[in-house]
């Protein structure tokens, strides 16, 4: 038996407070349904607005979907989330059409043929696990695009 207690249900467009409701309808349009996170998120306009700009900035730098979402899969993965990883997962084949043996791949700790995907999942599973070690690094080092290129790309 579960001693789990559910914090927040996820809400609908109908259900959400006022200021969540035209983001949902927006989420709605795209993936043609309101995935849970969203829908959760949604109790809060603020944390949904939040939750969109962060992965707003994440959609302007210089990575592709597919690299962005392997990543978010690979940290998914490390992180052991079950409902991330499958997220995630479905991201990549139904909406991003990678093929299974990529996702596959990843979920399973196995190398990626593509070099820059398979340094983009090293670097992931390096940093996910030791983020506390990282921030205090960064702090003493200049850690620069270079360096990670030098260290996982090798180019």
């Amino acid at each position: 038996m579960s001693t789990q207690t559910t914090l927040f249900s996820p809400v609908a467009v109908d259900t959400a407070p006022e200021g969540s409701r035209p983001l949902l309808q927006k989420i709605q349009k795209s993936f043609k349904f309101i995935p849970n996170l969203f829908g959760v998120f949604a109790n809060s306009p603020v944390l949904l607005e939040g939750y969109l700009g962060l992965e707003g900035v994440f959609d302007k730098g210089t990575l592709s979907a597919v690299e962005r979402q392997i990543i978010l899969l690979a940290a998914s993965v490390e992180n052991s989330c079950k409902y991330c990883t499958a997220a995630h997962s479905t991201l990549l084949k139904a909406f991003l059409h990678v093929p299974a043996d990529v996702v596959s791949a990843v979920r399973s700790n196995l190398p990626l043929t593509a070099p820059k995907s398979n340094a983009l999942v090293a670097l992931t599973k390096e940093i996910v696990p030791n983020a506390d070690m990282w921030q205090r690094r960064r702090s003493r080092t200049s850690w620069t695009p270079d360096t990670v290129r030098i260290k996982y790309l090798r180019f």
